[in-house]
């Protein structure tokens, strides 16, 4: 998935099933939406996603197993950065 100008996006997500041999999906946000993100509870970020996500493969998706949600702004060794 990549950016849409001028949208609030989800920056890059890649596949990382050829590394772990599972169906994984690692998404990046970034600058002002990656803040905004923060801001949203898991389950509006979860539907966020897989909305975009949905639109992006023009079909429906299942609903993932879990999903990993990080906070860098929150972390005091990070502050924002990865």
């Amino acid at each position: 998935i990549g950016t849409r100008q001028g949208k609030r996006d989800f920056r890059y997500t890649i596949s990382l099933l050829p590394l772990y041999k599972k169906p994984t999906l690692l998404s990046f946000v970034a600058g002002k939406f990656a803040k905004e993100c923060e801001s949203f509870s898991k389950k509006e970020l979860e539907t966020m996603f897989l909305s975009r996500l949905e639109a992006e493969l023009g079909k429906k998706i299942p609903k993932p197993k879990r999903i990993l949600y990080t906070r860098w702004s929150e972390d005091p060794y990070a502050y924002g950065s990865y």
